[in-house]
């Protein structure tokens, strides 16, 4: 195998969600260090694939329903592109691109698990198909500790196998002005006094908890002046919640925001941030809502306990706890100043925890370690003080070099 990485990204699309939007970011960034990559889309590559365009081929299969012989059409992208690394991304993708890296022996299958988009975990169908390919012998991403503990109860790989590649975000992106926070609400006719409990996720599977969100408000709404719940997001089970707020006739309180490209020009309008979901990899939502130092009250999934350990003030419900939710909005709400002083936390711990080129560094040392060329093994990178990282980062992306390496 050749030791320079060349990577092939395998996803669905690129059109939607966190995992995307994340990918298309990371994607960009890698090549800004001169690493090669080709991203290759099973179904239709979607609108956000345009925005790669002159910096890697995009590759679309436009599978529709079943296609068995997907994985030989993977296999030529792989040949074509020259990769060496095939990193499929969630469960979807893992069986075409093991079985596609059997067709080309010195392309390496990597799994990456982002989370699950159902609840309960693998099926019975999963668990045997993972068992007669052999999945677990093979190296897995995941973006947060938990999922990749999940990895090692479910498809039994060796917890060396299992990487924890997190999610980031860029601070900088996110900022809570009062300028801001007017145009975002003047955007979505919310008033400068009206309390904005606010959430994105897109609307495609009920493991995202908008229900357990509208519950909530239809508790809190009588009783918070001028309440109003902000949903961001697409997608076939809109129209469910949608009932759902007629249900409790909350029409007048709740805004429906579709097709935002850019959160960081809606995240301000908010007061609060929830992400009430069953199940979580790791919610780049949170994340940005973080670095735009908005407080959060978050499931007790993922990590999301330790993202926000260290505070005196618990923001965790248990998944489907509509009362506890409201309990915990209600408690934000009658004390103005708490929220800030978490919000300000929040940004805090993401700029020490979560920064974006930080992760973006990371990623390009597991590939090369991983690919084998003569670095040092994964379990042993480890990050730069900030203020060094950044100072060679820039002096990467300005001169196209990384210097043999001497940043870590």
């Amino acid at each position: 195998m050749s030791h320079c990485p060349r990577v092939l990204h395998v996803v669905h699309s690129v059109d939607r969600g966190g995992t995307e939007r994340f990918l298309c970011r990371l994607v960009k960034s890698l090549s800004e260090l001169g690493m090669e990559q080709a991203v290759c889309t099973l179904r239709d590559s979607g609108e956000r694939a345009k925005a790669l365009q002159g910096l890697v081929d995009v590759h679309s299969l436009n599978i529709s329903g079943r296609d068995r012989g997907a994985f030989v059409r993977l296999a030529k992208v792989i040949r074509e592109t020259g990769s060496n690394m095939v990193h499929a991304r969630n469960w979807g993708t893992w069986t075409d691109t093991v079985l596609a890296c059997r067709m080309v022996s010195d392309a390496k299958p990597v799994l990456g698990f982002h989370g699950l988009q159902n609840r309960g975990g693998f099926n019975w169908r999963q668990r045997v198909r993972a068992c007669l390919l052999r999945m677990n012998k093979h190296v897995f991403t995941a973006v947060s500790e938990a999922s990749g503990r999940f990895l090692v109860e479910n498809v039994n790989c060796k917890p060396e196998n299992v990487h924890v590649l997190p999610n980031g975000v860029d601070s900088m992106r996110f900022t809570l002005s009062r300028d801001n926070r007017s145009k975002a609400r003047d955007r979505y006719g919310l008033g400068d006094d009206d309390y904005v409990i606010g959430n994105v996720g897109n609307f495609f599977s009920a493991v995202k908890g908008h229900k357990t969100l509208v519950k909530a408000f239809a508790l809190v709404a009588p009783e918070i002046t001028k309440a109003k719940l902000l949903l961001v997001g697409f997608g076939p089970l809109q129209k469910d919640i949608l009932e759902l707020v007629r249900f409790y006739e909350l029409e007048a309180s709740v805004v429906f925001a579709d097709g935002v490209e850019d959160v960081s020009e809606v995240l301000p309008a908010m007061d609060v941030y929830v992400c009430p979901s069953d199940s979580e990899g790791m919610s780049n939502a949170v994340l940005e809502a973080m670095a735009c130092s908005l407080p959060c009250v978050v499931t007790d999934v993922s990590d999301h306990r330790q993202m926000f350990s260290g505070s005196d003030w618990d923001c965790l419900i248990e998944p489907g706890d509509y009362r506890g939710l409201a309990g915990k909005l209600r408690g934000l709400a009658d004390v103005p100043h708490l929220g800030k002083r978490l919000g300000l936390m929040a940004r805090d711990r993401v700029r020490e925890k979560y920064d974006y080129m930080e992760v973006v560094w990371r990623y390009k040392r597991f590939y090369e370690a991983i690919s084998g060329n003569g670095c040092i093994g994964y379990a042993e990178i480890g990050l730069p003080e900030n203020r060094k990282y950044h100072e060679a980062v820039t002096e990467v992306i300005s001169t196209g070099t990384d210097g043999g390496g001497s940043v870590v």
